[in-house]
């Protein structure tokens, strides 16, 4: 049985996967090591991919080591103690149609848990070495849960040590996540006593940036085979396995005060603006992915790869973007042959048989996904007088799989949305068309909900999905 990844049995890796740089020296658990640059709340698979790859290459290629990164898990230990056991060394495995490439990141430098570490994470973030706090905590984590209050107390706690400023960057796939957690960390301080309120909120005004960022890697949890395989590569065994994509991009706006690493000399893009982006992002890919989980998990694919290998789902998303998608992008100054090119990346990303992500779990919260990704298309094409077509069957397909959640050959369809987990809907098998967009419109102007012309295609579309299955919208 081979050893376990290490600093120790780093030697018995090849030399081409070993780390490309060691921020900050030797890594170490609790926060031991070398002062991180860093702090990253919520260390899973994704930011291991994402944010912890720029940083590392960004180290390699500017020299620039006071970058390290503290790892810091907001619930669950597990991710953190398997980092901690390897020296917070773990592989990462890009697997494309060129086959797999296996190395080892050295990005972070130490790790806590919340639920142990409170007093550590909180003199981590008021550290005067903490230029930078990161987060993937989910959408939830910026409503709920401890990682934004420690935030706010780690500010606090850095406004008492001196008030150097830090930047403070969502990096989750959240729309305007910047304002989400500007939003986030107000509410926090509005718990706080009066005096500690206003000193933080003072401290926030003048010391506090929070970057735009827009992030895109597909990483889906590894299996035990992706385990296996990224072990055989390296000859040793790697508790804390990641794999992905050979695609990875990230947008930042430049608003860090206190430094940043060299990002843009490992592929990050910086803008005066990231809505383009995030707008592109989210009707083109976020939409595309939607679509081919709300009818390619009824028509019998278990997966986006395979969904994405069916020609009538293929023919429907192209004819979504090319159609709709790319005339509301280009009223925002987005040109047509960019949206269309950006569509045919995606497609080609999604059609990767190594990556295993389900249409189950892309199906997931759809209440929540469906209005940023659809809906605001719909919503100004029909301002625009047009109606469109492919993006209504996908929300039908959505109502039809809330309303009775059975695949076309009969299997059942597993449903996790909190539409249905908040009881917002008494009884979902009868609640018409006309319920769930006025659901899925809440928070927006109402226009859409009170267009009878669209509710009348939307409702008909429901009706055909459940008489005919997939085939009454694929052909």
């Amino acid at each position: 049985m081979p050893a376990d990844l290490s600093a120790a049995t780093l030697a018995r890796v090849p030399e081409r996967m070993r780390p490309r740089a060691r921020p900050g020296g030797a890594a170490t658990a609790a926060g031991a090591g070398a002062a991180p640059g860093i702090v990253h709340l919520g260390p899973g698979a994704f930011h291991r991919a994402h944010q912890a790859v720029h940083t590392e290459d960004a180290t390699a290629a500017s020299g620039d080591d006071r970058w390290g990164i503290l790892g810091v898990a907001p619930r669950s230990t597990g991710v953190v103690d398997r980092l901690a056991a390897q020296d917070c060394l773990y592989s990462l495995t890009e697997a494309g149609a060129r086959g797999r490439s296996t190395r080892v990141v050295g990005a972070l430098t130490a790790t806590l848990a919340l639920t142990r570490d409170r007093p550590e994470v909180v003199a981590a973030i008021a550290s005067p070495h903490t230029r930078i706090v990161t987060l993937t905590i989910t959408e939830d984590g910026y409503t709920g849960g401890d990682a934004v209050t420690v935030l706010a107390d780690g500010l606090l706690a850095r406004l008492a040590a001196g008030a150097t400023p830090v930047a403070l960057v969502s990096c989750d796939n959240v729309r305007n996540r910047d304002q989400v957690l500007r939003r986030a960390v107000d509410a926090a301080a509005a718990r706080l006593e009066p005096g500690r309120r206003r000193a933080l909120a003072e401290f926030v005004a003048g010391a506090v940036t929070f970057p735009g960022s827009v992030v895109d890697r597909i990483t889906p949890a590894a299996t035990d085979r992706d385990a296996a395989l990224a072990s055989a590569a390296l000859g040793v065994r790697d508790a804390a396995a990641v794999v992905t994509e050979p695609y990875s991009s990230w947008v930042l706006t430049d608003d860090f005060p206190g430094g940043r690493p060299r990002w843009e000399d490992a592929g990050v893009t910086f803008a005066a603006d990231v809505e383009p982006f995030e707008r592109l992002k989210l009707r083109v890919l976020n939409a595309a992915h939607s679509a081919l989980a709300y009818l390619g998990g009824p028509a019998g694919h278990r997966t986006i790869a395979a969904a994405a290998g069916d020609p009538r789902l293929l023919a429907l998303v192209r004819r979504m973007v090319h159609d709709e998608v790319a005339p509301a992008l280009a009223a925002h100054g987005t040109p047509v042959a960019d949206t269309r090119h950006y569509l045919d990346t995606v497609l080609g990303r999604f059609a990767n048989p190594h990556l295993p992500h389900t249409t189950a779990q892309v199906a997931r919260d759809g209440s929540r996904k469906l209005p940023v990704r659809i809906l605001d298309t719909i919503t100004e094409l029909r301002r625009a007088g047009t109606m469109p077509d492919a993006a209504t069957s996908v929300v039908a397909a959505w109502i039809r799989t809330v309303r009775n959640p059975v695949s076309d050959d009969g299997g059942p369809l597993a449903v996790v949305d909190p539409l249905l987990s908040r009881g917002v809907l008494a009884d979902p098998g009868r609640a018409t068309a006309a319920e769930f967009l006025r659901l899925l419109t809440a928070d927006g102007d109402g226009a859409l909900a009170a267009d009878e012309e669209f509710l009348a295609l939307l409702d008909a579309r429901v009706r055909e999905l459940d008489r005919h299955g997939t085939a009454a919208v694929l052909g």
